[in-house]
């Protein structure tokens, strides 16, 4: 069951190894993307048989061979490694395009309300020098007292200050409505950076890092590709070595030369007592005169026979 589950794992891993270097290849040379899979192909089944070679047969091939091999073996990993770095890294940059322009509009929105401030901060020190100048008026008009000219300007003065403050304030209304409305399209474009694309949600792995997000992503992409590949290559020859271990199994049949010591110990003081109470069979002679016919027929010819308690039976004529 062991093996079983071995294989699925180790073909199952380097299927998925062959495919993201397979594809990241063919991204590279997209003008012959077909010629460029068949050769890759045939580059991954090459390297996982000539690492089962290798393993298999370490000990009988030759040094040059051994030298070449583990050459071959380690540069299709590195080979195929680079496919896997240069296809996650195009997935990222096809997601890390959307949340660009998603900063962008981020950093728009935020242009338009800082100017948006400046100019609502700008009118609100308008409207504390209107009050201001307002006051000095209403102070002039009081100590004018029965002068028409200065108290007509300062009621002139005093008008136009409370139109222009009445338009001001009207201005700061629509400026705060305004930057409200900015800050609402923020954060829908936050929301959907987090929701929408797969680098919003690294944003907090990076910030743990403290560092920016390319970084987090590229030490993240190389710690894959340092695993995927090696990985696959190490299930290939574990699984090699079990199924050779389970040949060994199969073809070794365990045939004791002596018998265990505790059968030895009760069963040979009883075989030589056996022996002993056996008494030696001496040869049987057997006496053939009183046949004629039988002693004619075996003056020709004298028979020995070997019985199964290896006694002889001697027959003789007279």
């Amino acid at each position: 069951m062991f093996i079983f589950i071995l294989t699925v794992s180790a073909l199952f891993i380097a299927g998925c190894a062959a495919f993201f270097s397979i594809k990241g290849i063919t991204l590279l040379f997209a003008g012959s993307a077909i010629s460029v899979a068949i050769m890759a192909s045939s580059l991954e089944i090459g390297k996982l048989v000539a690492a089962s070679f290798l393993h298999r047969s370490w000990s009988k091939i030759s040094i040059a061979l051994k030298i070449y091999l583990c050459i071959a073996v380690g540069s299709l990993m590195l080979i195929t490694s680079l496919g896997i770095f240069g296809f996650l890294t195009r997935a990222y940059e096809v997601h890390r395009g959307t949340e660009v322009a998603y900063d962008i509009s981020l950093k728009g929105y935020d242009t338009q309300a800082n100017v948006l401030k400046d100019e609502l901060a700008a009118n609100q020190v308008r409207i504390d020098n209107l009050n201001a100048l307002r006051k000095d008026q209403e102070a002039r008009v009081n100590a004018a007292g029965n002068y028409k000219a200065p108290r007509e300007q300062a009621y002139k003065a005093i008008e136009s200050a409370n139109q222009e403050i009445t338009g001001k304030e009207a201005r700061q209304v629509e400026l705060r409505k305004q930057i409200g409305e900015l800050e609402i399209k923020k954060t829908a474009i936050n929301s959907e950076i987090n929701t929408k694309t797969d680098v919003g949600t690294f944003k907090f792995v990076a910030a743990a890092m403290g560092t920016d997000v390319d970084t987090a992503v590229k030490w993240f992409i190389l710690l894959l590709v340092f695993v995927f590949d090696p990985l696959a290559v190490a299930l290939i020859l574990a699984l090699n070595q079990q199924i050779e271990e389970r040949q060994k199994e199969h073809k070794s049949v365990n045939i004791p030369l002596h018998a265990p010591d505790h059968v030895t110990e009760h069963v040979l003081p009883k075989v030589e007592e056996l022996k002993k109470s056996i008494a030696p069979v001496e040869p049987i002679e057997l006496n053939m005169s009183h046949s004629p016919e039988l002693k004619q027929n075996t003056r020709k010819n004298e028979k020995r026979l070997v019985p199964e308690n290896n006694s002889i039976i001697t027959i003789k004529s007279n």
